[in-house]
Formats: structure tokens, C-alpha cells, sequence
């Protein structure tokens, strides 16, 4: 189901949009186009905040509509983890700040779809150990 790979693909976007926030205004010096650009700084924060925490906002009501298995909030552990870097976009949106971000969110990144992961083969092997019970 496309909406359960929703939350992972939000937080490859934000790996992708941190790159483009910290180079953001060597990007208009030379005239490169990203949204980070078109968008302005503000606006480009924003987004990024938008992308880590959709994640988690995504992922809750995909669980609430049935769509995944609770087991999946796991996930929420690395919520620390994305709340420390949406602070840090906001607090000090430098290009020396935003660098280790980058790296910081694909960590985030393998965090939350390992945990994710886990969750889901924790669900499938609880109904298939409950369905060799019967």
C-alpha cells in the first residue's frame, strides 16, 4: 500500500530539501533553481519541518485508519531524534549549522525505517504465530 512507504519517503525528501536549505544562497548566487530557493528561507524551514514530522503524523494516522500495524509506532522512538533537528533548522539556519544536518536526518532516516521495519515483522509474526495456533 503506497501510504504505508509515505513516512520514509517524507524523511528521504527532507534529506534531500536539508542539502538544498544549506545551499540555499550559494544556489541563488549561481541561479540554481530548487525550491529551497523559490520558496526563500523561511518558507524552505517550513517545509522541512513539514517533511520530518509528517512522518510521524503520517505514519500515526495510517495506524488509526488500519492501514498498518500498531506495532509500527515504534517508529516514534526516533522522535527526539527528528525534534532536535527541526529546532536546530529553525535556531540557526547557517550553512556551517545545516551541514551536519544532512547527515543527522539520513540517520534519522535509517532509524525510523529500521524501527519501522521491526515493528512490521513483529505484527506479521505475531498473526503467524496465532494462526498456527488454530
Amino acid at each position: 500500500m503506497l501510504a504505508a512507504s509515505l513516512p520514509v519517503a517524507f524523511i528521504v525528501a527532507a534529506i534531500l530539501h536539508a542539502n538544498n536549505l544549506r545551499d540555499l544562497e550559494t544556489d541563488r548566487v549561481v541561479g540554481k533553481r530548487t525550491l529551497a530557493t523559490l520558496l526563500g528561507r523561511e518558507k524552505a524551514q517550513v517545509e522541512y519541518y513539514v517533511l520530518v514530522l509528517g512522518a510521524y503524523v503520517v505514519l500515526a494516522l495510517t495506524v488509526l485508519a488500519g492501514w498498518v500495524p500498531p506495532h509500527t509506532l515504534v517508529a516514534f522512538m526516533t522522535l527526539p531524534l527528528a525534534l532536535a533537528l527541526v529546532y536546530r533548522v529553525g535556531a540557526k539556519p547557517d550553512p556551517l549549522t545545516l551541514h551536519p544536518v544532512i547527515r543527522r536526518t539520513a540517520q534519522l532516516h535509517l532509524r525510523f525505517g529500521m524501527l519501522l521495519a521491526l515493528g512490521w515483522f513483529y505484527a506479521l509474526l505475531l498473526r503467524d504465530m496465532s494462526l498456527s495456533l488454530f
